[in-house]
């Protein structure tokens, strides 16, 4: 009875390829759903519920693609394996170029909070940009203009570019 249910699973028919090929895409999907997200939910900060759902998203793509890469090893389709990957690798190649801005952004928000060129409450300009900083977050920098304009600037921006801050430059100097 064993011996043939092994050597029903280990067959090399088209059909047992299939049937192991979706239980194990089964059983990984589950596993993703009922205990990897979960996981992830439970050791992430509740406060930032847009972050949480883009986090569980991530989470259920990523389990998704483990299991339906080993499903195809289960189903012995090792042809498909290769080709899934050299596939991967090229998402995450363009994945990569189409983030060099986010990323660019990113650093020069962590330069700005080490080195406070400027500080909440100045008034600055960049290019044709200028205003009171009302938000410096790791991405951008929120400027409130003339007649209450909410002037989004990238962080790349005010690194790359004069920034003038008019807020530090206005102290005079008087000689007597």
């Amino acid at each position: 009875m064993i011996e043939a249910f092994i050597s029903f699973w280990t067959g090399s028919s088209i059909y047992v390829q299939l049937f192991r090929f979706f239980i194990v895409l089964m059983v990984g999907s589950s596993l993703t759903r009922l205990m990897l997200v979960p996981l992830v939910k439970r050791f992430y900060p509740k406060d930032d519920e847009k972050a949480l759902h883009s986090l569980e998203n991530l989470t259920v793509i990523l389990g998704l693609f483990i299991a339906f890469t080993l499903a195809l090893q289960a189903g012995s389709f090792g042809g498909l394996v290769g080709v899934i990957t050299a596939l991967g690798a090229a998402v995450t190649v363009a994945v990569g170029f189409g983030m060099r801005d986010q990323v660019s952004n990113l650093v020069a928000g962590l330069l700005i909070h080490l080195d406070n060129p400027f500080i909440k409450n100045d008034y600055i300009k960049v290019g044709d940009t200028e205003g009171v900083v009302q938000d410096i977050s790791l991405r951008a920098t929120t400027l409130n203009g003339g007649k209450n304009k909410k002037q989004i600037v990238p962080n790349a921006m005010l690194t790359t570019g004069v920034v003038k801050n008019y807020t530090k430059s206005n102290r005079t100097k008087a000689s007597i």
